[in-house]
């Protein structure tokens, strides 16, 4: 995830404990911070979820179409990967609230699953969302 070292600075409390922050040398923009979350859940509902596999053993998920989660297994980390996903970065709503309090630009969030909700199916997983649905600032 790459951030200006003002988001980093923001958000650094949450994302420490669950990664870590990397060099970055980059002369044209030296205002800016590479982090690298570690925090690894197994929290995907294996029953509900709906993971693509690429082998015929359904072993090697290589991304899920739609998610559910165990709420349990989600405890209070604001930030973390999946197994079955590990090219997605999802974040919790601490971590959401804190990037809407401090109105850093260029994130955007799309919900995929609340307890309440369960799973919500989307198309796009990445922004610009419409301002209807999703976050984006």
């Amino acid at each position: 995830m790459i951030l200006s070292t003002r988001a980093a600075d923001v958000l650094r409390d949450l994302l420490e404990p669950n990664g870590e922050f990397l060099p970055v040398v980059s002369p044209e923009n030296p205002d800016v911070a590479l982090f690298h979350p570690t925090t690894l859940l197994d929290a995907l509902d294996k029953e509900k979820a709906e993971p693509r596999y690429m082998d015929l053993e359904k072993k090697k998920p290589f991304k899920v179409v739609r998610y559910w989660f165990v709420e349990e297994k989600l405890g209070d980390v604001p930030i973390f990967v999946l197994a079955e996903d590990a090219g997605k970065i999802f974040v919790a709503d601490a971590f959401v609230e804190r990037v809407c309090e401090n109105q850093p630009t260029g994130f955007g969030f799309r919900r995929l699953w609340s307890p309440e909700l369960g799973s919500v199916h989307c198309d796009r997983l990445w922004g610009p969302f419409p301002a209807s649905e999703d976050i984006n600032l």
